[in-house]
């Protein structure tokens, strides 16, 4: 963007100036899954996320990665996750936004509960949920890479109860000035 001032006969000033954003995003949205109900809403939010940091925030694209139904993938998923932590664009301090809009599911696993986000290619025999232990390590590996400036936030809906699964709404804020990520926020629907 560029302002000219006009001061004096023949004397043009031009400023320049960006008003593009630092932050950095890692947005996913899955209706379509394989082997799990499908979903109406969770695309459409992942997009109007894509949209509003575009348009209102002036986030250039290329600081964006959109991964959507067959895109979501179980390892499509964990790379967005590992891209954050090695993308050299990213310095410390910048802020990062990571989305989830799809299927979630709190699993018993003996006498806990873990909870997880469902790629769009789980199938409950090859490709599994991803557990919140890993995407725990994940932000805590992007934490260490690129600094505290971190908001994550998942939309979850419920799974089929077929296999064994309960819903869940799942939060992690990691914004702490000069600390480790210290809020987690589990709520089971």
């Amino acid at each position: 963007m560029s302002i000219h001032l006009h001061s004096a006969p023949n004397l043009v000033l031009t400023v320049e100036f960006s008003v593009e954003s630092r932050l950095f995003a890692l947005i996913i949205g899955i209706n379509d899954y394989t082997k799990s109900t499908k979903l109406r809403g969770a695309r459409a939010d992942a997009l109007a996320v894509d949209e509003y940091l575009r348009t209102a925030l002036s986030v250039p694209s290329n600081r964006i990665t959109v991964l959507l139904d067959q895109g979501a993938s179980r390892d499509a998923i964990i790379n967005g996750f590992m891209g954050l932590r090695d993308n050299k664009e990213i310095q410390p301090g910048d802020p990062i936004l990571i989305f989830y809009a799809g299927h979630g599911a709190e699993i018993s696993e003996g006498t806990g509960k873990i909870q997880s986000i469902i790629p769009q290619n789980h199938d409950g025999i090859d490709v599994h949920p991803i557990p919140d232990w890993t995407i725990g390590s994940l932000l805590a590996q992007i934490h260490a890479a690129k600094g505290d400036n971190i908001v994550s936030s998942s939309l979850c809906a419920q799974s089929p109860a077929k296999i064994g699964f309960r819903p869940l709404y799942w939060t992690v804020v990691t914004r702490v000035a000069g600390a480790a990520p210290t809020h987690n926020s589990w709520s089971v629907l």
